[in-house]
């Protein structure tokens, strides 16, 4: 994606030094860039060419992302872990077959608070019952040793994955 990303900006670029700015949304981006690779006064011919080889590396570089992003849902669908995992909010088949790659079934965690610090780096996470900002105790039911999982007392590893 990062080289998508690039691409896009590359070609915003070629167009912002001709004077025309396009939206970032890629979506909206693609519409827009429709009308300027026909005739059009403000493009020479041989940005025309340059936009209509970007593009095509744009559509390569779709098609491929979505090759991968099916070939993670096939994964999903056979493993019963990633099923699960991914039956989470926010969650979904890339990040529930990456968390699977790198931490197994979770049995080296005893509690979801486990998991939780061994992902946060040191000193960006808040004292227990202190939001990050401050002194101010945490909402009834605010999971702080839980971070990104609303599952309030229960824990994650008994809950989705045992």
């Amino acid at each position: 994606m990062n080289a998508r990303t690039a691409l896009i900006n590359q070609l915003r670029a070629i167009l912002l030094e001709r004077g025309i700015i396009l939206p970032k949304e890629r979506v909206n981006l693609m519409r827009c860039l429709e009308p300027l690779m026909m005739v059009n006064p403000a493009v020479s011919d041989r940005t025309r060419a340059l936009l209509s080889e970007l593009r095509d590396q744009w559509a390569g570089l779709d098609r491929r992302i979505k090759d991968y992003d099916d070939e993670l849902a096939a994964l999903t669908q056979e493993d019963e872990q990633a099923r699960r995992l991914a039956t989470i909010p926010g969650i979904g088949v890339i990040n529930a077959t990456a968390l699977l790659a790198a931490i197994g079934d979770g049995s080296a965690f005893a509690k979801g608070h486990d998991l939780a610090a061994w992902r946060t780096p040191p000193g960006a996470r808040p004292n227990r019952g202190e939001h990050a900002w401050g002194s101010t105790p945490a909402p009834a039911g605010f999971a702080l040793d839980r971070p990104g999982w609303p599952l309030g007392g229960v824990d994650f590893w008994d809950f989705h994955l045992r």
